[in-house]
Formats: C-alpha cells, structure tokens, sequence
C-alpha cells in the first residue's frame, strides 16, 4: 500500500512538475504580460514558487496524521 500511494505522488508530481507545470507558468506570462512587460517572467516564476511552497505545507499538514492511519491500517 505504501509503495502504490508513493507511486502515484511520484507520478502525478511528475506529470504536474515536467508537463503542466511549464505550460501554466508560460501560459500565465502571457497573460500578466499586458500588465507588466518584462517583469511577467519574474511574476509568472514566482507564482511556480509559492505553489511549490503550498504543496510542500500542505504535505506537512498530512503528515500529522501518518501515525495514526499506520496503526489504524494495522
């Protein structure tokens, strides 16, 4: 069970970080480029940043709870 739900973080941060996440990043400088002009690229990147900040808490917040589902799996 714990090789199957690393597996599928794996792939979807994978999938998100190399595929999706480059075409967001790009698509979002296009559109605060109006605003901005050259300073939607350091916009646009930063935005990648305070998301990969938010999913890493967000992963803290779900550890809390990791020794209490092994022993309620066990």
């Amino acid at each position: 069970m714990r090789a199957l739900a690393s597996a599928i973080v794996l792939l979807t941060a994978t999938c998100f970080g190399q595929g999706v996440g480059p075409l967001a990043v790009g698509m979002l400088n296009d559109t605060l480029k109006v605003d901005f002009g050259a300073e939607a690229v350091r916009y646009s990147l930063l935005s990648a940043a305070v998301t990969t900040t938010l999913g890493s808490l967000l992963f803290i917040w779900a550890a809390r709870t990791i020794r209490g589902d092994i022993q309620q799996a066990s």
